[in-house]
Order: structure tokens, then C-alpha cells, then sequence
């Protein structure tokens, strides 16, 4: 900024004698009204500059002295100046004198103006960048006028060196290490709109890959209504990308709002887990199908290894009941006649609505729930029962249609009808976490009375919870919301395995439990783990499974023509020891 320098008075001259000394005089005069209305011109902007900062507070002790005690009287004094130099020249009534001290009292008030719009500005700096220790240090030192230390009573030079040596030097200072911050705040800035534009692009890459990821499964699976494994894994990546985004618009407002921050940072990370659970389900059931195909190679060869085995009941200790014909004779038959029941003995798990019995005790923890929230897709209602209150007013349930999913948890629990269900809180709209137990209700329609739940986790296991069935509904507790798998067996289900099993596969199944431990053991331990072993094929096709038992068929046979012989050979010796008798 260029400080107008002080005039000074020319020096006399020894005016000539006669015409020459009037013209020197008016000379004089016309270079002082000139140079009064150069000074005029630098004052009137100076002053207008002051009036584009805002004015200084009223009540802050650090600007009191410049405000009260120097700008009032500056600010009104100054047009009062102007006003009698205009209406000297006006009407001519000037003089030396008058015009010399117009110029220098303009060059005065120049500078208070100058300190004032600097002043203003250091306002301005310390409110948008408060607790800068260098500007509060400089200011306070320095610049700050008090009752002992001001400026108000300075003139001409002296007032000219405090601004150009003392006040000028550190405001310029100041001005440069706010310039400096502003310089680091806007390069920020810039790099903040960087991260949201770059998280708008992967937004809009995520929705072109899962449009097409949908357009080619259309293609390949035209009546397929189920979503493939690849689709739900790009939907939930447009989830991810759409986080992000929320996180970076989050982290680029002034001021930031750390609440909305967090959750940002929590929708990315849930959508990420979930991301992950579809990835590692996807790898899982690319082995798994894999695994289904290499055993079906070495399926012919179990065929021929059932077939030597009615060799061993060749060199089973059926020998030794001959000797025994009186005890034994009768017993032979009535082990099959026990092992006939052993199989209902398996239907009386059936009767398990005699459970809800004890577990209808809880219900008295009723009176206890601070919060139900209740939900429906249209297909599935739920209703989740809190114990406390909790900072949330909305459930969210979404059935996962993935078929490859419902597959792999399906083989690993045996079998079974599983839904699975994406369960979720919110408030306000917004995704959010709760911890706590909760007691969760599913009405699936029609549900039968053996149902397991399970918690699918992150990296693809399985968790079981415990459940019931009451009223209809599933009822289980947990202690956190994700994927969980809801597995269905029909009551068909569980009695059609034994009754295929009974009738055709008596001996064969004891030969396979032979086989298996090395002892003969009674049909109800050996029927489980051929049941769970073809339950799934028996399920798809259930001619297929009944044909792959009848070379155990053929085995049962020879035993029966065995067991045939013997009893012919007892009865024989029963008619012997009547004649001697």
C-alpha cells in the first residue's frame, strides 16, 4: 500500500518587484489547490475502502480505543475538511495558509483511514481463523491501541513513520499468514470436492455394472425370478460406492458435523461386511459345486463295495445260535420284531408341540418391553421386542433371494425349505446400530413345527440360535441384526425317509453300520447317518435314491434264504427231541 508522502512547504521566494512577484504568487497558489486535490482524491477513496470491511465491534476491549476514542472523531471530522477546502476553491477565499493546512490535514486523515480498513481487516481474520498464535501475539503487541500506548496523538512526520515503520510492517505480516492459511484451507477444500467427485464416478460405475450384470442374467436365465450370486454382489457394491459418497459430502462441509460423520463411516462399513459375506458365499459354492461333481465319479465304485459285503454276514456268528435252537430258535425273529418299533420310536420327536409347554414361560417377560417395532414386506411380517429403550423407530426386513445361498446353507444343515432375511434398524431413515437383546417374531405364513434358525455371518458360517415356533410365528432372541437363515422340514419330510428306508433295506442297513464301526448296531443308529448322507438327492429325486438302496436289496436276499435254512434245520431238531420224549 503507498503511503502518500507529507507535503511540505515550498520555500519562499523574494518576489521581483512589479508584475513578476504576482505571478510567482499565483504559480504558488495554483501548485497548492493542485496538490490539495490530489490529496483530496487519495483521502475520498481511502475512506470508501473503510466502508467495504464491516465496522469494528462495540463492546470488544480489543478494538474499544481505535472504535471510541480515534475512528468516531476521524470518520466525522474528516468530511467537515472537504466540505470548507471545496467551497474555498468554490468561492475563491483560499490562501496559502488555508490551502497548506488542507493538504495536510487530508494526508492526516489518510492515514487514520488507512489504519482503520486494516484494522477491520485484522477483525475479520482473527474471527474466521480464531487462535492463531502468531496473529493474537502480533496484534496484541503491536497493533492493539490502548489508553497508554495510541497513535491519536500523533502529527504530521511522526504519524507518517509510526504507519510506514510500526503498524504497516506487521499488519502485512498478519495479512501473510492468513493469506498463507487460507491458501492451505482452499487446497483442502479443493481435495474434499476432489473425494466427492471421484465418489460420484464410482457411484455411476457401480450402476452401470449392476444394470449389466442384471441384462446378462436376463439373458442367460429368462424365467429365472431368483437373483444370481454376481447380481446381489454388484447391487451391493452400488450400496458401497452410494456410502462413500454419503461419507465424502460429510467430511467436506464447513463445519464438519461429527455425528453425521460417524455414521457415514458405520453405512460404509456394514455395506463393505456385506459385500464381503456375498464374496466369501459365492467362493463357497464354487467349491461346493465342484466338491458335487468330483464325488460323482467314485459313486459307481460304493455300488460294488455293497455288494461284497453280504460276504460277512457269511462269516457272522449266525453259526453259533445253531447250537442253540431252544433259546435262540424263537429269538431270531422277534430282534426284527424289535427292531420294527425302534423306527416309530423316531417318530416320537414329531409330537415336539409338547415344547412350547416350558418356553410359553417367558411370556411373562412381557410386562418388561420398553419398545416393539413391527415391519412387513408384504410377504413376512416381523416384530422385534426390546427390553430398554432403544434410539430407533423403524425395522427393516428384506428377503435375500440368492439361490445359491439358500443352496449352500440348505447342504450344510442337512437339508431343508431356507429363507433367508436381511433384518436391519433405522431412524429417521437412516441406517443405524443397537445393541442389546431382542426378541425377534417371523410370521412366514405357513410354518411347520421343526424350524431352525441360523445367523449367517460375515465370513459364511453358520451360527444356530435357539427357536420355537409359537402362535405360528418364529421366535428367536439375538443380540445384533444381519443375514439369518430360517430353515423349514415338513412333517413329509421328516417320516418318508424312514418309512422308504423299513421295508426294503432292514439287513442292508445293519451290514452299512457293520461296515462303518466295525459292530453290529441296531437300525435306529444306522438309519441316521444314511438318511442325512442321501437326504438331498432323495429330496430331487426321490426314484433315484430308492434305486441306488437296491443292490443292499439283493444283500437281504441271500440273508433271508439264509435265516430260511436255519429255521428249517431248528424246526427239524424240535420234531427230533419230540419223538424222544
Amino acid at each position: 500500500m503507498v503511503v502518500p508522502p507529507v507535503t511540505q512547504t515550498p520555500p519562499s521566494t523574494s518576489p521581483s518587484p512589479g508584475q513578476k512577484a504576482t505571478e510567482a504568487e499565483k504559480k504558488k497558489l495554483q501548485d497548492l489547490i493542485r496538490q490539495g486535490q490530489e490529496e483530496l482524491k487519495k483521502l475520498e477513496d481511502y475512506l470508501r475502502e473503510v466502508n467495504n470491511y464491516p465496522e469494528l465491534p462495540d463492546n470488544d476491549p480489543d478494538y474499544k480505543v481505535q472504535k471510541k476514542d480515534i475512528w468516531d472523531n476521524s470518520k466525522d471530522t474528516a468530511p467537515k475538511k472537504i466540505q470548507v477546502f471545496k467551497e474555498q476553491l468554490e468561492k475563491q477565499t483560499y490562501t496559502e495558509k488555508t490551502l497548506k493546512d488542507a493538504v495536510a490535514e487530508f494526508i492526516y486523515y489518510q492515514f487514520h483511514a488507512q489504519i482503520e480498513t486494516m484494522t477491520r481487516k485484522i477483525a475479520t481474520y482473527r474471527k474466521k481463523h480464531p487462535n492463531v498464535a502468531e496473529v493474537e501475539r502480533l496484534f496484541s503487541e503491536k497493533l492493539k491501541q490502548t489508553a497508554n500506548s495510541t497513535y491519536a496523538t500523533l502529527e504530521g512526520e511522526a504519524l507518517k513513520t509510526y504507519f510506514e515503520r510500526d503498524f504497516l510492517p506487521v499488519f502485512n505480516k498478519i495479512h501473510s499468514i492468513i493469506e498463507e492459511l487460507e491458501k492451505k484451507s482452499s487446497q483442502g477444500e479443493l481435495k474434499k470436492q476432489d473425494k466427492v467427485a471421484e465418489a460420484q464416478k464410482k457411484v455411476e460405475e457401480a450402476e452401470k455394472k449392476a444394470k449389466a450384470q442384471k441384462e446378462e442374467d436376463r439373458r442367460n436365465y429368462p424365467t429365472n425370478t431368483s437373483k444370481t450370486i454376481e447380481l446381489e454382489i454388484a447391487e451391493a457394491q452400488v450400496e458401497v460406492a452410494k456410502a462413500e459418497l454419503e461419507l465424502a459430502q460429510a467430511q467436506a462441509q464447513t463445519p464438519q458435523d461429527t455425528d453425521k460423520i460417524n455414521t457415514a463411516k458405520a453405512k460404509v462399513e456394514t455395506a463393505k461386511s456385506k459385500v464381503k459375506t456375498l464374496e466369501k458365499i459365492k467362493s463357497d459354492s464354487g467349491r461346493a459345486q465342484a466338491g458335487d461333481q468330483k464325488p460323482s465319479m467314485p459313486a459307481p465304485d460304493t455300488k460294488p463295495d455293497l455288494q461284497p459285503q453280504p460276504e460277512v454276514p457269511s462269516t457272522s456268528p449266525e453259526p453259533k445260535p445253531i447250537p442253540q435252537p431252544d433259546g435262540k430258535q424263537p429269538s431270531t425273529p422277534k430282534e426284527p420284531e424289535n427292531k420294527k418299533p425302534s423306527v416309530p420310536t423316531q417318530e416320537k420327536p414329531i409330537p415336539q408341540p409338547e415344547k412350547p409347554k416350558p418356553e410359553v414361560k417367558p411370556q411373562p417377560e412381557t410386562p418388561k418391553t420398553s419398545k416393539i417395532i413391527t415391519a412387513s414386506d408384504g410377504k413376512t411380517k416381523v416384530t422385534v421386542v426390546f427390553d430398554k429403550a432403544v434410539d430407533a423407530d423403524k425395522v427393516n426386513i428384506k428377503e435375500v433371494t440368492t439361490k445359491e445361498l439358500a443352496e449352500k446353507i440348505a447342504r450344510q444343515t442337512g437339508g431343508g425349505t431356507v429363507r433367508i432375511f436381511d433384518l436391519s434398524l433405522s431412524k429417521g431413515g437412516k441406517e443405524t446400530h443397537v445393541n442389546g437383546e431382542r426378541t425377534v417374531r417371523l410370521a412366514l405364513g405357513q410354518t411347520a413345527s421343526d424350524v431352525h434358525v441360523y445367523h449367517v455371518k460375515e465370513n459364511g458360517d453358520l451360527e444356530r440360535i435357539p427357536s420355537k415356533v409359537e402362535n405360528g410365528q418364529v421366535v428367536f432372541k439375538t443380540n445384533h441384526f444381519s443375514l439369518f437363515a430360517i430353515k423349514t422340514l415338513s412333517k413329509n419330510q421328516n417320516v418318508t425317509t424312514p418309512k422308504q428306508i423299513k421295508p426294503s433295506v432292514q439287513h442292508g442297513q445293519t451290514q452299512i453300520g457293520e461296515n462303518q464301526t466295525g459292530k453290529f448296531q441296531n437300525k435306529e443308529v444306522n438309519h441316521k447317518p444314511l438318511a442325512t448322507g442321501n437326504e438331498t438327492m432323495a429330496k430331487e429325486n426321490p426314484t433315484s435314491a430308492t434305486e441306488k438302496n437296491l443292490p443292499s436289496t439283493g444283500a437281504a436276499t441271500n440273508l433271508v434264504l439264509e435265516i430260511i435254512g436255519l429255521l428249517g434245520l431248528a424246526g427239524t431238531s424240535l420234531i427230533a427231541m419230540k419223538r424222544r420224549k
